[in-house]
């Protein structure tokens, strides 16, 4: 042994290839004359750093050689130098051979073999992706050789891992493993250079290695490290899935699926130790939904092909997420608080907004109380949502998340949000935010008023307008803002029984709320309260009246906003106002002014036609406006860029109603139509859905309309007319929010009614806390001195007004839904306290 130490103790650089390969395979072989321990300790611990060095002197040499291939003494040094490097790995592989022959082996006994076996793989790694081009095609034959023993060897080092080891309890043997899994990691991609297969066979032998150590290793291990790298290796096989290739395809979803149930068993096996790589999985959820939506996006993808990954992968992803959401909710709930702020996501934005709509879905069905994260996640929705617009509007899976968002963010808030906050988010975003954000609250918060009481409907719109009242808002503004809070408080009125609306009336009258009602408008007012109205008629009587030679801009303004607001009513002949006919005389001697191509730049009567538009359309729909009157002032505004909006609008309303019957009218608005197209090269958005209607009523003149046309836009027309679809308006914000043991929109003989949900902890007859303020922040030169008025003291709301009947049967529904929940979840004493008090008042009802 003294005689073999010395010569293994005279090995150096200087020593021949050969006298070096002579030298280590006797060593080797000696092995066998000795002890395991002894063999670590005198030979094997020598001789694989000189094997190490051996590996970096001819590969650097080789790199050297390779600058000229074509010398024929150059390219028989390399291919010697190759084939040292082959003997090596043989003679490396046949101590392997030996460890497995006496297995199993304690770790210190192996010491070497953990720390210098990756290292040779690693080298031979690195020279295949370093050398160029030529060098590997001249070379060819050597180095496939070399890799097909090194796959060998590596296949060895695996299984002796998963099968030879075996691992004290002490801090030696402990961190000897940690750093063997620490290495064995990262090989995936050092490895797969020369063998695809390696990233399977490494995460499975990684994934048995800790399944079987975990509780012995949990403290010590980084697992941070394999979730990152996993999380390349995941997101890296997603980038590069080729559906047009029928033959690696299938491959490659096979080992994405694979790698994904890698990173689910890693994670439940150390899910005692989640806080410590919480934020890693977040970043690895972001990520793949960032590159999922690529693929998505991707028309190479067939709508089967995203369909099988998200069966088959995504699902997956779907039930991890949720246990740990669900089991281990305390290491995310911070996290999710400030998780925005310490990551880089500005180019996984998408992915982010995925990833909380996905946190948003599970919590809402959670028992335990998310609300102090909830307003946090969805401020950061609408952080990111910006970002997502081109994704979001596609068609497929991208474009119906924008539908999950709006459920699932009001699902949520309906649930879990018992202290309002996050109804102030949504309103922040509605007033101040990106359009594209400003839509999705506006959806969110009318699909949160869809769901709670009327009363608290009314709390939220009385509070709404109360600081409308207070805007210093002028006639002229056309902040994108101002839009969205018009539609806002006009979908929650028109949520409100007619009774409830008429409380409305009772708390702002029109006309002495004009600000108020330009907001709200009358399209949903309620008809028993139509005599309220009449005063608002008689004063745009006056306002015309008051028109004098001497004509202000203040006249101007009050005559076009007055009528601006009259169109909003649904049938003017209803009011029953001996000077309503005053207003239509107005129309018809402004209609019988003479209008020329030089008045039609005036700015007066730009503003004057778009707001006597609405009403206009009215008129001549009921047969109080004659269409030989009208119809050839537009064909001279049509001329003017200006007005083409507002006259396709009219044309628009006259397509919806039955007018277009008479053939003469029908002629004359075809004509419309014909001149307000060819004036532009594109089509609008508005124009393809009244087209669109236009088609399905009059198929026969739009075909001959479009022959008219400039070719290129008859044929933009033409190809999308027949995919146009147009979308309900109240589509999400009349989804009607049931409980969690039943599904969206299925029908049910006990269906809990909607309107008689409550959400917990608030009260109607609070008015929601900083409203004005966000108003203040919406708008410019606003100010508010005094708090908002409760509307607590104004309104005295009824109990209940409907039948035992009605109410039994309600409660019926309440105990079958309570008994399915009962089945999976398990009461707690609170929950019995609360049973046993309903008994009680029940049987003393009886």
């Amino acid at each position: 042994m003294e005689e073999l130490e010395a010569k293994i103790d005279s090995l150096n650089s200087s020593v021949s290839n050969a006298t070096f390969v002579d030298s280590v395979k006797a060593a080797i072989e000696a092995v066998n004359q000795v002890e395991v321990s002894i063999a670590e300790e005198r030979i094997i611990a020598k001789v694989f750093p000189l094997i190490q060095a051996r590996f970096d002197q001819i590969f650097a040499d080789n790199a050297t050689f390779c600058v000229t291939v074509d010398d024929d003494l150059m390219c028989a040094l390399t291919r010697e130098n190759l084939e040292v490097i082959f003997q090596l790995a043989e003679i490396v592989q046949e101590f392997m051979n030996y460890i497995h022959d006496h297995s199993p082996m304690q770790l210190s006994c192996i010491e070497s073999v953990l720390k210098y076996l990756p290292l040779f793989i690693q080298m031979s790694a690195d020279h295949w992706k370093n050398s160029a081009d030529e060098y590997k095609t001249v070379f060819n034959e050597e180095l496939a050789k070399l890799f097909e023993v090194l796959k060998h060897l590596y296949a060895s080092y695996l299984y002796l891992l998963e099968r030879s080891i075996q691992v004290g309890e002490n801090g030696e043997e402990i961190n000897l493993l940690v750093d063997a899994l620490t290495v064995l990691c990262e090989m995936p991609k050092v490895f797969s250079v020369i063998d695809a297969s390696s990233i399977l066979s490494s995460w499975k032998c990684f994934t048995t290695v800790t399944s079987n150590y975990s509780q012995l290793i949990e403290n010590d291990l980084d697992i941070r490290v394999p979730i990152q790298l996993l999380t390349d290796d995941i997101c890296e096989m997603l980038k590069s899935l080729n559906p047009r290739d029928a033959q690696t395809f299938p491959r490659q979803l096979k080992i994405l699926t694979y790698l994904v149930k890698v990173l689910c068993k890693i994670t439940y096996n150390f899910k005692p130790q989640l806080s410590k790589f919480a934020s890693e999985m977040l970043e690895f959820f972001v990520k793949f939904l960032c590159y999922l939506s690529d693929v998505h996006a991707n028309k190479a993808f067939l709508k089967e092909t995203t369909q099988r990954i998200d069966a088959e992968v995504v699902k997956l992803l779907e039930g991890l997420l949720g246990t740990l959401l669900v089991t281990e909710s305390g290491a995310f709930k911070e996290l999710l608080k400030g998780f925005s702020k310490i990551t880089k996501l500005g180019e996984s934005s998408c992915g982010y907004v995925a990833l909380l709509a996905k946190i948003l879905q599970i919590i809402s069905n959670m028992s335990s109380d998310w609300s102090d994260v909830l307003p946090q996640i969805i401020e950061d929705i609408f952080e990111f949502l910006p970002n997502c617009c081109s994704y979001l509007c596609m068609d497929g899976p991208n474009g119906e998340m924008y539908q999950h968002l709006i459920v699932q963010a009001g699902l949520a808030v309906l649930l879990q949000d018992s202290t309002f906050e996050c109804s102030q988010v949504l309103l922040k975003h509605i007033l101040q935010g990106n359009g594209f954000a400003a839509i999705l609250a506006l959806e969110v918060y009318c699909l949160i008023a869809s769901n709670i009481s009327p009363e608290e409907c009314l709390s939220l719109l009385i509070n709404l307008l109360y600081a409308i009242q207070e805007m210093q808002c002028g006639f002229f503004t056309n902040r994108p803002e101002i839009s969205y809070l018009k539609c806002l408080v006009q979908r929650l009125y028109s949520i409100l029984p007619d009774t409830l609306k008429e409380e409305v009336v009772k708390l702002f009258r029109p006309e002495q709320h004009i600000q108020v009602w330009r907001f709200l408008e009358f399209a949903n007012f309620p008809n028993k309260s139509r005599k309220l109205l009449e005063p608002i008629v008689e004063i745009t009587a006056d306002s015309i009246h008051s028109f004098t030679d001497q004509i202000t801009e203040n006249m101007i303004v009050n005559v076009g906003e007055s009528i601006d607001l009259l169109s909003t009513i649904e049938d003017l002949a209803l009011i029953n106002s001996s000077k309503a006919s005053i207003i239509v005389g107005f129309l018809s001697k402004f209609w019988s002014c003479r209008i020329d191509n030089g008045i039609c730049s005036n700015n007066i009567l730009k503003y004057m036609f778009w707001k006597i538009s609405r009403i206009t359309a009215s008129c001549i729909i009921e047969g109080r406006l004659k269409p030989s009157l009208v119809f050839p002032k537009f064909q001279v505004m049509l001329k003017n860029q200006s007005y083409s909006i507002p006259v396709l609008f009219i044309i628009n309303c006259l397509i919806h109603s039955e007018c277009l019957a008479d053939p003469e009218l029908l002629r004359e608005t075809t004509g419309l139509i014909t001149l307000a197209l060819r004036s532009h090269n594109t089509v609008r958005e508005s124009e393809l859905e009244m087209l669109a209607t236009f088609n399905y009523s009059h198929k026969k003149v739009l075909n001959v309309l479009l022959d008219s046309l400039n070719p290129g836009v008859a044929q933009e027309i033409f190809g999308r007319i027949e995919a146009f679809k147009t979308q309900p308006k109240h589509q999400i914000s009349g989804q009607m929010f049931v409980h969690k043991c039943l599904e969206w929109g299925v029908d049910c003989d006990d269906y809990p009614p909607a309107k008689k949900i409550r959400v917990e902890g608030k009260s109607c007859h609070n008015p929601v806390p900083s409203i004005k303020k966000q108003l203040n922040h919406a708008t410019r030169g606003l100010t508010y001195e005094n708090p908002i008025r409760s509307q607590s003291n104004d309104l005295k709301y009824a109990e209940d007004d409907s039948s035992a009947t009605e109410a039994i049967q309600r409660i019926k529904g309440e105990v079958k839904c309570l008994l399915k929940i009962g089945r999976t979840e398990k009461l707690t004493a609170k929950n019995y306290a609360d049973l046993r008090m309903l008994m009680s008042q029940l049987s003393s009802l009886m």
